[in-house]
């Protein structure tokens, strides 16, 4: 399956009676600090839609899910996922939101810079900054990893600045006879 995308993050989530299949895509490389241009177009709605078929048959060919699901695809949106270890380290400097299965240096949520990784017996370990210290994740306790939103500095227009107070104005003479109210 084929579809100029690459699979950024999978999810399954388990409802009453049935699951939810999601699977987030970008073109290649997409990169939450670049926006989308002509150039790096991000996932639109056509490629979604040409994942979504693609894997929808795929998916029925091989019939390895044997609960009921809806298959959902869809972009990273502004709140990345990160879960390959390549995207750890991609987006070291980047700010996240990480959730752990066992408590880790005594919590299980961080909101930290993104350090890259480490080797760790098979597998490997998530380095987050916290403040000033170094506080590593092991992968297999990692619950949940995204992102926090990248916001672009909005460009200012010309000869816009802060609103000046409006003078107040005068009151006006009453013209002779006018009752007042």
């Amino acid at each position: 399956m084929n579809c100029g995308a690459e699979l950024v993050a999978l999810e399954w989530l388990q409802g009453p009676g049935r699951g939810v299949l999601r699977l987030y895509i970008d073109h290649p490389g997409g990169d939450p600090r670049v926006p989308p241009s002509a150039e790096h177009p991000g996932a639109t709605a056509d490629l979604c839609a040409a994942v979504s078929r693609a894997a929808a048959d795929r998916l029925d060919e091989l019939d390895v899910i044997e609960l009921a699901y809806d298959l959902e695809v869809s972009s990273p949106g502004f709140e990345r996922p990160v879960q390959k270890r390549a995207d750890f380290d991609r987006f070291a400097g980047l700010t996240a939101k990480v959730r752990t299965r066992a408590a880790v240096d005594g919590r299980t949520s961080f909101e930290a810079v993104l350090d890259g990784t480490v080797d760790a017996g098979e597998s490997f370990a998530v380095r987050l900054r916290v403040g000033e210290r170094e506080v590593v994740v092991p992968v297999k306790h990692l619950l949940r990893a995204r992102l926090v939103e990248i916001k672009q500095p909005k460009a200012s227009k010309p000869g816009k600045g802060p609103k000046a107070p409006h003078p107040k104005r005068a009151a006006e003479p009453k013209a002779a006879g006018q009752a007042s109210s």
